[in-house]
């Protein structure tokens, strides 16, 4: 459940273990040789599996379409994806942010059945119940959250390390609260392929060197059927929140797979405007009528702009803040990728496509010690609410931290707080944080 904060006693850890010589995973890899004979197959696997994402999109669409038609609203549809980030921890942030959006009524901004939700790392273990979409799931996401559990991080001893060196932590307790969480739904996500909506899970593959996607609705139709088990299903599923060596990698397939993070914090599908994706093909299909209205809404669960911190320039909180600010710039370009996308979309195809995001506001920090800190977490989620219940919590301009606009802004924010703090209030933007 990768968080962009690793810890310094992760650090300590990944450190001491990059020198070392060890076993293999519990399941055996393939070889390099078997990887090069298996490639064409692998690759063939992964084309399908986005061919019939496309596939599943498109038909959802026609559906929806028809649907509205059917009802006397022709033009009052949608397709809605979801899209859910990594952050750990602060994954409470986008549980408690999708509860508190159920109580929005305003149409324009109503949080809606969504079409296709995608997950990674954090972003992975909701997505299943944001999927299912009805209020005790919702409700148990967030209390997932609020309520952490002492045995989902739980430290191997040295020897233990030592001798089979896969990861610090096992996943035991993770794997549980998954098994306990999605067994009792993965049938009701398995019924929704004949309504032919998505879920997805990013993940990455380290043999291959992408991310990947798994698609879990799939899958769930595959363990209703017998062809894999409910193990399997949470254990892929898994697989997009496993830091590397923090816990131990999922061996699918006979590929090495972690965090999804690792690679790509957000997951979507680029193909929007691909020449055989779905809205190529509904053009193709349908020249007479307009492109189906996409609405994209992304839940990031961390800050865009960190607080500042004092790092021991000796210490291991100086990689430990590298590696946070290299995350967070990834998914500044991950998320200005994805706008550009629908910008090309609406200018080139005339496609009626939204983008709103919504994160942790700028400069939120943990007070208290630990990953899982219920604290922070309850806090977290009380923030998440608050904005989740407004409208205007949303946003479609993605600031570019560098420009100097934003430190101008920046700045007159920070003054504006020292001046409140002089008076004895509490800054008006901070959130609680």
């Amino acid at each position: 459940m990768s968080g962009h904060a690793i810890s310094g006693w992760c650090l300590a850890g990944l450190l001491a273990l990059g020198g070392l010589t060890g076993c293999a995973p519990k399941v055996k890899p393939l070889s390099l040789e078997e990887l090069e004979a298996n490639k064409i197959a692998y690759l063939s696997s992964v084309s399908t599996t986005y061919a019939r994402i496309q596939d599943e999109m498109f038909a959802r669409c026609e559906l929806e379409r028809d649907r509205a038609a059917a009802a006397g609203r022709p033009d009052d549809w949608s397709f809605d994806v979801l899209i859910l980030s990594g952050g750990g921890a602060k994954g409470a942030f986008g549980a408690g942010f999708l509860v508190g959006w159920g109580e929005v009524t305003d149409p324009r901004f109503a949080r809606p059945a969504f079409d296709l939700v995608t997950g990674v790392s954090t972003g992975s273990l909701i997505a299943p119940l944001a999927f299912v979409g009805d209020a005790e799931s919702y409700e148990l996401a967030n209390q997932i959250y609020r309520n952490p559990k002492t045995d989902w991080i739980k430290e191997r001893s040295l020897l233990s390390v030592l001798l089979d060196q896969d990861s610090l932590f096992d996943d035991d307790g993770l794997l549980n609260e998954i098994r306990t969480d999605l067994g009792p739904r993965i049938s009701t996500i398995a019924a929704q392929t004949s309504e032919h909506r998505l879920l997805l899970v990013g993940t990455t593959n380290l043999n291959q060197g992408n991310s990947q996607a798994w698609n879990m609705t799939e899958l769930a139709t595959q363990v209703v059927d017998g062809t894999i088990t409910e193990e399997e299903f949470c254990r892929t599923n898994l697989s997009s929140a496993s830091i590397p060596l923090v816990f131990p990698p999922q061996v699918i397939g006979g590929n090495v797979y972690v965090d999804g993070s690792t690679t790509r914090d957000i997951f979507y599908t680029t193909a929007f405007d691909a020449p055989d994706g779905a809205l190529a093909k509904w053009r193709a299909q349908y020249p007479g009528e307009p492109l189906p209205k996409v609405r994209i809404w992304v839940i990031l669960n961390t800050a865009l702009v960190p607080a500042p911190i004092t790092p021991d320039t000796e210490d291991k909180s100086v990689v430990a803040r590298s590696l946070e600010l290299a995350i967070l710039a990834s998914l500044h370009a991950q998320l200005k990728v994805l706008d550009l996308g629908t910008q090309v979309l609406r200018d080139r195809m005339g496609c009626d496509i939204e983008m709103h995001f919504v994160s942790l506001p700028d400069g939120w920090t943990q007070k208290g010690k630990g990953m899982f800190n219920k604290d922070d977490m309850d806090s977290m989620s009380d923030v998440g609410m608050a904005m989740g219940r407004d409208p205007s919590s949303w946003q479609t301009t993605i600031a570019d931290p560098l420009a100097p606009e934003w430190v101008r802004d920046e700045l007159e924010r920070s003054l504006r707080e020292q001046e409140e703090r002089k008076r004895g209030e509490a800054p008006s933007a901070s959130m609680d944080r």
